[in-house]
């Protein structure tokens, strides 16, 4: 797949949204965590905007800055934004992680790869200004593909759906000092002031999604797309091919529920070593400033994308040496390194290369023995005299394929002759003979 496939690959998948009206304790310790964001709100956005003139100072940029401007207001609802119940929350804890790596503070996942936290590091330490950049763009059209879901009581019970908002429409939906104060915000999408709540937003438009109109969306849109999208449109903007895939790509690690070589593969495989580094520190200083109720990152997702990442490069290590080894049968090292593509646990390479070469030898057979066998289902018409020679050469020389190929309705008699005559402790003989 090319790059630009790459960029579009897979639908996104959507945040885990609150389902349902909160608790009244969970209510509760949002409403403090609302009212702390609002006293602290001034601040932070003064904050924000003198970092945003630093970093996109010319002239040429001015639409640029007023986009990232209007982001700081896009409403967040869900179990994984609770930095904050407005965007600016979630930047500002992006530039603080940034921060603490390259200054050498941050406290680290306990769970997380040594390697991985080093390819962080380096990668911060190298392209800081840069990813602050990132950090104001990568959402920067989040307002464009607001996903609501609403939940109403009725008569016949409780009633929800999702519909697809414009910003324009989130404006006409929430009064203006309502949407940029946080508890007043909190307390809006709650219902107090409308017969519905609004239990959850995501950041992405499907096809046929319901809008507050009624008209359906024609085409689905992700926000990171969309964002580089946007950007582009935005004329001389300065921002650079390698920041847009970064933005296009920071939410990649939801692609992983497990570690896949297959799936790292298919979104990493066309980018350039530099490419795949951003990607990957975009998509964990996002993973690590979204945050639980209890203040808490879902990591599981950034481990599985690491994982399949360490596993696809010591994957790559191994064929290498493999192939170095002309003792060992091609096919049975193919089928072994196709298998640990799918594994689940981070790949110890000196083990493996250990275990498949000794696993990846050919099966070796008693030829007396074989001889013998062979002798008797040429006694019993199963095969000629010719044949049994035949036969013989292509198994003593482990050419599985050949022999399948041209006897392939007799190969139930020959299979049980190579089983009968594998020398015992052989590498793998069943294998073999399943080819």
């Amino acid at each position: 797949m090319d790059k630009q496939d790459m960029l579009k690959g897979g639908q996104e998948k959507p945040k885990k949204k609150e389902k349902g009206p909160l608790s009244p304790e969970d209510l509760a310790k949002k409403m403090r965590l609302a009212e702390r964001e609002a006293e602290t709100r001034g601040e932070r956005l003064e904050k924000l905007r003198a970092k945003v003139t630093e970093l996109f100072p010319k002239p040429e940029q001015m639409k640029l800055r007023e986009a990232i401007e209007a982001s700081f207001d896009v409403p967040q609802v869900g179990d994984y934004h609770n930095e904050g119940l407005l965007m600016d929350t979630h930047l500002d804890k992006i530039l603080e992680i940034i921060d603490a790596v390259a200054d050498g503070s941050y406290e680290w996942p306990t769970e997380l790869p040594k390697k991985t936290r080093e390819l962080i590091q380096d990668t911060i330490k190298n392209n800081r200004q840069a990813l602050e950049r990132y950090a104001f763009l990568h959402d920067i059209a989040k307002n464009d593909t607001l996903r609501v879901s609403v939940s109403e009581q009725t008569s016949e019970g409780s009633k929800a759906e999702d519909l697809a908002y414009t910003w324009a429409e989130w404006q006409a939906l929430v009064p203006e000092d309502v949407r940029r104060d946080p508890s007043k915000l909190l307390e809006f999408m709650q219902g107090r002031s409308q017969a519905r709540k609004i239990v959850g937003i995501s950041y992405f438009h499907q096809t046929g999604d319901k809008t507050p109109s009624g008209v359906k969306v024609a085409e689905g849109r992700k926000h990171g797309e969309m964002g580089k999208e946007k950007i582009q449109g935005l004329g001389e903007t300065g921002v650079d091919e390698l920041t847009l895939t970064a933005i296009a790509n920071h939410e990649v690690a939801y692609q992983f529920t497990a570690p896949n070589v297959d799936t790292y593969e298919k979104f990493f495989g066309s980018l350039s070593e530099e490419e795949r580094n951003l990607v990957m520190v975009a998509s964990f200083v996002d993973t690590m400033s979204s945050l639980r109720l209890d203040g808490s990152a879902e990591i599981s997702n950034f481990l599985a994308l690491a994982v399949s990442r360490s596993n696809a490069e010591v994957l790559k290590d191994l064929a290498e040496n493999l192939s170095q080894n002309p003792k060992l049968d091609k096919k049975k090292v193919e089928s072994a390194l196709l298998a640990l593509k799918k594994a689940g646990q981070p790949i110890n390479a000196a083990a493996e290369l250990a275990r498949l070469e000794k696993e990846c030898r050919p099966t070796e057979y008693d030829p007396g023995k074989l001889d013998r066998l062979l002798a008797e289902l040429a006694t019993k018409n199963i095969l000629t005299g010719d044949e049994a020679a035949e036969v013989r050469t292509l198994i003593l020389t482990n050419n599985q394929a050949d022999l399948g190929k041209k006897f392939g309705k007799k190969m139930k008699d020959i299979r049980t002759v190579m089983a009968a005559s594998a020398i015992l402790g052989a590498a793998n003989p069943q294998a073999a003979m399943r080819r």
